[in-house]
């Protein structure tokens, strides 16, 4: 099935409520999620996945954050990227050398660090999946990545930091088909969507502490 970006985004925000994330963080996810799928990378089925997962609400692993100096080191094992993207990019963005012992979707944290494009400087997100080393580069206002794992779905042993800007080098860099995509629609597994939807769907129920009062706002097309 074929979707419009302001469909995705929208509705992935609303969905993502239901993760019961801290405040803000549903929108800023939502974005993420338009960005990776306008350049054909997996962001509704990261949402999919964690919203198919038993354990996101009883089991929440305690976020274990360790500052020292100029190094942050994030210490949960099995990390939600839609929980800590936006503050290891922060940190990141602030001088520090971040690093993550273990996260899901780390493609979450390359599309935070390469939304940021307004900033003077670049970011590097390197991280091990499966024994494969990955790079992804978002400088001088492009972004480029080296994908060598089969799956994108967990990262262990990832470090985040700022560097100078500079070209991207010998990286393939990331190809934005916002245009070509607008016009003929975004693919989407249908089983997929319909697990979005359901969940977007249950923060629109009348009385529900879930429900916000934003829900079905207007989301802007342009990331």
């Amino acid at each position: 099935m074929l979707l419009s970006l302001n469909e995705i985004v929208s509705k992935s925000t609303r969905a993502l409520r239901a993760l019961e994330l801290p405040a803000g963080l549903d929108t800023e996810n939502g974005k993420n999620i338009g960005w990776l799928e306008i350049r054909n990378l997996p962001g509704l089925k990261y949402l999919h996945e964690e919203l198919r997962r038993n354990d996101r609400v009883k089991n929440k692993s305690e976020l274990k954050i360790n500052v020292e100096g100029g190094a942050v080191n994030f210490l949960s094992p099995n990390q939600s990227g839609f929980l800590i993207a936006q503050s290891a990019v922060d940190f990141a963005e602030n001088g520090k050398i971040v690093s993550i012992l273990e996260c899901r979707y780390p493609l979450l944290l390359f599309a935070e660090m390469s939304r940021r494009s307004q900033i003077a400087f670049g970011f590097r997100i390197e991280w091990t999946d499966g024994g494969q080393k990955n790079i992804g580069i978002s400088t001088a206002r492009k972004t480029a990545i080296d994908i060598n794992s089969k799956g994108l779905e967990l990262a262990s042993n990832i470090k985040l930091f700022a560097m100078e800007a500079q070209s991207i080098g010998t990286f393939q860099e990331i190809v934005d088909h916002q245009t070509k995509l607008m016009k003929g629609g975004i693919g989407c597994d249908p089983c997929q969507w319909e697990t979005i939807c359901i969940a977007a769907n249950e923060m629109l129920v009348p009385d529900s502490k879930k429900s916000h009062s934003s829900a079905g706002a207007e989301v802007d097309d342009s990331l």
